[in-house]
This record gives structure tokens, sequence and C-alpha cells, in this order.
């Protein structure tokens, strides 16, 4: 009869912390929000530094930014001179009944390359997680908002 009350509220408490943790994670957190984004490619061949700086709109979209995001090589001998790169569009968009989301942004123009990441909020401010390009780099990236 021990056993079946341990297991009762051992239950009882993943349910309440599943519901506890899934009910901070809300779309209104990326909505109309400034973010702040790191992502790195450290591969041999593909070695970038990616600081992003964006605003996502109501529906969690990411307009035209000009020079939205900072690139530095892994040839670069520090960090003194990034290459400027736009954003040319973007979204985040929430993965249902999770604390994930999807981070989309295309670069330079229209047909430009592409960063497609998921991420994972601990909190209401921080997210963590893996993106991939289309140029062939991929790596950790980080989001902050602001």
């Amino acid at each position: 009869m021990n056993r079946m009350k341990i297991t009762a509220i051992a239950l009882a408490t993943l349910a309440i912390g599943a519901t506890s943790a899934q009910a901070g994670c809300k779309f209104s957190q990326i909505s109309g929000k400034t973010f702040a984004m790191s992502a790195t490619a450290t591969a041999d061949t593909t070695k970038y530094l990616f600081l992003c700086q964006f605003t996502t709109s109501a529906a969690g979209t990411v307009a035209l930014t000009p020079e939205g995001c900072k690139l530095n090589y892994g040839t670069d001998t520090d960090f003194s001179a990034p290459a400027p790169v736009n954003i040319y569009s973007g979204s985040l968009t929430q993965l249902p009944g999770s604390c994930f989301f999807d981070v989309n942004l295309r670069l330079i123009a229209a047909a430009g390359p592409t960063i497609t990441g998921r991420v994972a909020f601990a909190g209401k401010s921080m997210a963590t997680g893996n993106w991939v390009s289309s140029f062939g780099a991929s790596g950790i990236v980080s989001i902050m908002k602001q």
C-alpha cells in the first residue's frame, strides 16, 4: 500500500511539474520582443561567429533588419572588424505543447543563405540549442531577450 501511495505522489508531482514548466513557455515570450543571438560554428572547414540582434512582430516574424548580424570568420585574428550582414527575414515559431522554438533567419536577400535552429527556453528570457545553415555551417546557438 505504501508503494502505491509513493507512486501516486510521484506521478502527481511529475504532472504538476510538467504543467508548471509548460505554463512558463508561451508564445508571448517571443512575440514583439527584441533578442540578441550568438551562433558559433567550429567545424574544421567552417568557423563562424554570428552575433545578431532582431525584433519579432506580434506574430513572431522578423522584418528586414539592415546589418542585423555581425559575422566573424575563424581566420579573423580578433573580433574587432566583423562583417555586417542584413537579416532579410525570419521567424520564431513555437513547437506545439513544448518550450522548444524554431528559429529561421534568411540573410542578405530573398534567395540568400539561411540559418535554421531549434532552441529550448530556460525561463522566459534565455534559450539555447543548435543551428544548421544552407552554407554548410552548424553549431551552438544562444538567444537572450533584451
